[in-house]
């Protein structure tokens, strides 16, 4: 019989864990101090027309590092009790945060075991999930308050929507739609990638206010890049196309003149990381279209301007 393996600190999961339940009745349980073998599978919902009790066996289980899969999530809770459902949070930056929906109130109270636990040198948290608010955008320009009230009511009550403002930026479109209750937030989305017509398709996810409040400046955290002397003839297409070659941008603004549509040859972009924000600072002096780019990182001073 092989030796019980080395007692670890910092949870790790086989590459691939199938998702099929498996049967036998002398499974051994799995420890933190355990890997599973191939055969062994992880707990999956089978249970058909068991009545849901999203209110109170639901969890959100935060600071899984980006590129965490739902079968390692699955893993890290594997002792918990049976999973109905993950769902991802509004989430853009180098951690991910998932909705757990157990079976039954138990398994969840159960997981909040997993608070403080580590996976993969992050530190997880685990808490009851009371938040019943959605992040919304990609809905048409003529959507207001009304329209997006009528347009979510099916789902439930909705007690309040957030519109951001259009002072600086009238191109911004995105809304919090807040719901009576979380599981009538959740059964909301079903929304999301509802197309309404040929240029739009709703984005819908359950919004996370914590994480909403660490990415308000964008440039403190040094994913923003100030970007000087841009071709006056080039397109914003022709400009994510370069920006997009060193990695995933959150956004990109391109200043104008007062009373003028076309750019000004100056701009902010936001990438997905700090570690893609250094890479685009390798076009610095570099030749775009007819023209030099300068190229430096955002001034956190300088950076409510790229919000106007």
């Amino acid at each position: 019989m092989a030796a019980e393996p080395t007692k670890m600190q910092i949870e790790e999961e086989p590459a691939v864990i199938s998702t099929a339940s498996s049967s036998g009745d002398n499974k051994r349980k799995l420890t933190d101090d355990s890997e599973p073998s191939p055969a062994k599978k992880p707990r999956v919902d089978q249970e058909n027309g068991l009545q849901r009790d999203r209110e109170h066996a639901t969890v959100i289980a935060k600071n899984f590092p980006h590129n965490t899969t739902d079968e390692q999530v699955r893993y890290f809770f594997r002792d918990c009790g049976t999973i109905r459902e993950l769902t991802n949070t509004e989430s853009h930056d180098d951690t991910r945060s998932v909705i757990i929906e157990f079976d039954k109130e138990a398994d969840a109270t159960s997981a909040l075991t997993r608070n403080l636990k580590s996976f993969k040198g992050n530190e997880i948290s685990v808490e009851k999930f009371l938040q019943p608010v959605l992040f919304v955008t990609n809905y048409p320009a003529a959507y207001d308050e009304a329209k997006l009230r009528e347009v979510f009511s099916e789902f439930g009550t909705v007690t309040d929507v957030r519109l951001p403002s259009l002072a600086f930026n009238a191109k911004r479109r995105f809304a919090y739609i807040q719901f009576s209750s979380p599981s009538e937030a959740i059964n909301a989305l079903a929304a999301d990638g509802r197309e309404i017509d040929e240029e739009h398709s709703l984005v819908v996810k359950l919004s996370d206010p914590e994480r909403k409040k660490s990415r308000e400046n964008p440039a403190v955290e040094g994913r923003e890049i100030y970007i000087v002397n841009i071709d006056f003839d080039a397109k914003e297409t022709d400009i994510r196309t370069l920006l997009s070659q060193y990695g995933e941008i959150q956004s990109l603004r391109l200043l104008t003149k007062p009373g003028e549509r076309r750019h000004n040859g100056r701009g902010f972009v936001v990438y997905h990381s700090k570690e893609e924000t250094d890479k685009a600072l390798a076009l610095d002096g570099t030749t775009f279209m007819s023209r030099v780019l300068k190229v430096q990182r955002s001034d956190p001073q300088r950076a409510g301007q790229s919000k106007q």
